[in-house]
């Protein structure tokens, strides 16, 4: 068992200024686009095959207020658990750095970029997949002469429930009248609703008859003045309406905000 704290003491590492000039010299663009302004971040993967065990750099910048970043260098000799156990602490420390982002975007995108990445070298790649193929099919499966690496990635939807310790699925329809604060989530573009309704499971259905997408996050027994006064408390992040441009770290926030009140 690989030991997270004194791993990362070793291998994880602040990019000051210096460090991101270092790296955009074997960047192939998007580090440069950073640099000069023409974006205001980017996601990137460095390999190192030069050794016995291939070793990679996962990292992010941002230059939305200054040029900065955070790396972390990984090793295909670690087991699949512990490699994503690590990407996932680094992406904690990516959102506790840079508050704006969302631990579950960031998360995906790396392994999204790591797929890429390995596939371009000629590994087969599997990412979420592998959980729906037959017991014993992989071994069938066209893989390339590197063998295959797998780089799940997170549903949003089933973390956000997870944070707030929900199992909105196995929920019956509230025929109660008392009124009630909930989240939704619009799985297409990230925006939440911050709303209320005596029945927000039954909500979630005639929601969904417009649109798909939109899932129940979580709900609490709670009068209107709290709905109203999350929307005020998030006002500079909405975007029409009750839908709010939220990411994990402002859920922290309402979970605490609304913790004297009982889910429903």
């Amino acid at each position: 068992m690989v030991d997270i704290n004194s791993y990362f003491d070793e291998f994880c590492y602040d990019l000051d200024r210096d460090a991101i000039y270092l790296l955009n010299k074997q960047d192939n663009g998007p580090i440069n686009n950073v640099i000069s302004h023409l974006s205001n971040q980017c996601y990137g993967v460095h390999i190192y095959d030069d050794k016995d065990q291939i070793e990679y750099l996962i990292f992010y910048i941002d230059h939305k207020y200054e040029l900065s970043g955070l790396a972390l260098l990984l090793s295909l000799s670690l087991n699949l658990n512990t490699r994503t156990s690590f990407t996932i602490e680094f992406c904690k420390l990516i959102c506790d750095k840079y508050p704006h982002k969302d631990i579950v975007d960031v998360f995906n995108c790396l392994q999204n970029q790591l797929r890429s990445v390995f596939e371009k070298m000629g590994f087969f790649t599997l990412g979420n997949e592998i959980k729906d193929l037959p017991k014993g099919s992989v071994g069938m499966a066209p893989l390339s002469s590197k063998g295959f690496i797998s780089f799940p990635t997170l549903d949003k939807l089933s973390v956000y429930r997870w944070f707030f310790d929900e199992n909105i699925d196995n929920v019956d329809v509230d025929s109660s009248k008392s009124k009630k604060v909930y989240l939704l989530l619009d799985s297409k573009n990230n925006l939440i609703k911050i709303g209320q309704s005596i029945n927000p499971k039954l909500r979630e259905k005639t929601l969904q008859g417009i649109n798909p997408e939109w899932d129940l996050i979580t709900t609490w027994i709670a009068p209107i003045s709290e709905e109203k006064r999350l929307h005020k408390l998030f006002e500079s992040k909405k975007t029409r309406g009750e839908w709010f441009n939220l990411n994990f770290n402002d859920l922290k926030i309402i979970k605490q905000e609304m913790g004297k009140h009982k889910s429903s």
